[in-house]
């Protein structure tokens, strides 16, 4: 499987979230923004999906879910491929969340209720900036080999 950065002109997104309303929300407005939008219900079927389609660029998963959370599901995606960007939606109090969140695994974090506005800022910001795994890809070698 390789591994490969995000491709800006045409953008693919997972969008997790055990809330109908909310994954139909969420996914129909990526549509409208012109993202190819694959959905699933919860964790273990978002990586299900991961392990047969790599090809994301994004990940939008909630992060209270059943059978497997939003946090055990960035960790395992991140460990396919550490370039796909991945976003946690959450209610969950900030200070709560703070403790478990791991910055390696999470490029951002979406605090419910939000606006459009707002996931519109985040999803630009978290596609266009450098991600954590980029540290590790350097633009210029690092050695001669003469």
């Amino acid at each position: 499987m390789e591994i490969g950065r995000p491709n800006l002109a045409q953008k693919n997104a997972l969008v997790v979230d055990d809330d109908e309303v909310i994954l139909k929300s969420l996914s129909g407005w990526l549509e409208y923004r012109d993202w190819n939008v694959v959905t699933a219900c919860d964790g273990t079927e978002a990586f299900k999906i991961m392990t047969r389609k790599n090809d994301f660029d994004l990940v939008l998963t909630d992060y209270n879910m059943p059978r497997m959370n939003g946090l055990v599901l960035a960790e395992k995606i991140k460990d396919i491929n550490p370039l796909i960007r991945v976003i946690l939606v959450t209610g969950t109090c900030s200070s709560i969340l703070e403790r478990e969140i791991n910055i390696i695994y999470i490029d951002d974090v979406l605090h419910k209720p939000f606006s459009l506005d707002e996931l519109d800022n985040v999803l630009d910001e978290c596609i266009t900036r450098n991600s954590f795994a980029d540290l590790f890809t350097p633009a210029i070698p690092l050695w001669n080999h003469s």
